[in-house]
Parts: structure tokens; C-alpha cells; sequence
């Protein structure tokens, strides 16, 4: 798989060609909604030097997916693990073990405000959005979230959101999952879409 790296005004943003996924159950493909699938997903940082050397797990046995036209929140405290999910996610960090399949091309933002600024030039499918806890009572912050998310709802693509707090993310995503240090214990019930309109008044 190709990726195409380039710096944005300091946001890193990585942007991967298409993968075809190949998960099949009794020859059938299962996975043709999905835009992303992650299955048993584990990343260790390790340094030091010699005989010298610690390990910090960031991730364990993660799994989710996302679908087209979704939006799905991450939130977890600070070392919870959100931003190297989204790194392999992106393929920017290569996990140690586990599978991630992409149908489309992806990109990850150090925040959101790139992310939308990318809307009108080169195009992502997925993005993959961290820090979003910055658009709390940030009025620009906030415009480009929603427009990140109406974009996704109505082209069909679809946006994972980093977030430390729920709050700065519950009312816009379809879905939020608890990532406790680099695990996901259970998946949260898929939620209502909420308009954009609807979202737009309860994030201001």
C-alpha cells in the first residue's frame, strides 16, 4: 500500500491509497460497509539502551469498525492510547500485532481545523481527527467539525474523532467508545444520527 506524506502548516497529514479488504466468512466478504476494520490491534513502545529498557503498552487487542457515511468518537484520558490508534489506524505507526483493512483513502489531522481546510483540495475518504477537545468554546473549532461531519454524512465518508472529554464529542458522533489505557472493554450501542443543525446549536 502507497502512502503519500505532507506537512500542513505543522499538522501531519498522511494520506493512503485504497486497500481492498480480504476478511471473507464461507467465501463471502464481510466487510463491503466498512471503510475501516481493525481486529485484535496491540502496539508496545519500548527504549532505552544495553540491557537498559522499558516498555509502555499503548494498545491491546483493540477492534472496531467504521462505516460509510459514520462518525465514531474515541475518548479516553491522557495515555489512554487515542493517538496511537489513529496513527496505525492512518498507517503512520506499524502495530505490533493485528489486522487493519482500509476501503479508502485516509488521513489524519493533529486537529480538526486542517482537516476541514482539506475539503476543498485534496479529498480523504476517512479522517482520522485528534485532539477535539480544542473546539470546546472555540467558534472556528467548531465550524470545521461540523463541516468535517456534514461532509462525511453527505459524500459518504466518514470521520474517527479523538477526544479526552465526551462532552466535546457526544452530540455530533454516531457512536462513542471508552479507551482505557489502550483497551476498548465493550463497544457502545450505535446512536441516532443527529443532524448537523441539531448539533451545531449544542456544541456553541
Amino acid at each position: 500500500m502507497e502512502s503519500i506524506h505532507r506537512e500542513r502548516n505543522g499538522d501531519y497529514v498522511s494520506w493512503c491509497t485504497s486497500q481492498v479488504s480480504r476478511l471473507t466468512l464461507s467465501g463471502v466478504a464481510v466487510i463491503e460497509q466498512y471503510l475501516l476494520h481493525i481486529r485484535s490491534l496491540s502496539k508496545t513502545y519500548r527504549a532505552g539502551v544495553g540491557g537498559c529498557i522499558s516498555t509502555s503498552r499503548a494498545l491491546e487487542d483493540v477492534q472496531f469498525d467504521v462505516s460509510r457515511g459514520e462518525i465514531v468518537a474515541i475518548v479516553g484520558a491522557a495515555g489512554a492510547g487515542k493517538t496511537t490508534l489513529l496513527l496505525c489506524a492512518g498507517g503512520l505507526v506499524t502495530p505490533d500485532k493485528g489486522s487493519i483493512e482500509r476501503r479508502c483513502s485516509a488521513a489524519y489531522f493533529r486537529d480538526v481545523v486542517p482537516a476541514n481546510a482539506c475539503a476543498d483540495g485534496a479529498a480523504w475518504e476517512l479522517a482520522l481527527i485528534d485532539n477535539v477537545d480544542r473546539v470546546y468554546g472555540d467558534v472556528a473549532g467548531a465550524f470545521a467539525l461540523l463541516s468535517a461531519a456534514r461532509r462525511a454524512r453527505d459524500c459518504g465518508a466518514a470521520l474517527v474523532l479523538a477526544a479526552r472529554e465526551a462532552r466535546s464529542v457526544e452530540r455530533i458522533a454516531d457512536r462513542v467508545l471508552l479507551l482505557d489505557r489502550g483497551r476498548l472493554p465493550c463497544p457502545v450501542a450505535t446512536r441516532p444520527v443527529i443532524s448537523t443543525r441539531v448539533a451545531e446549536e449544542r456544541i456553541r
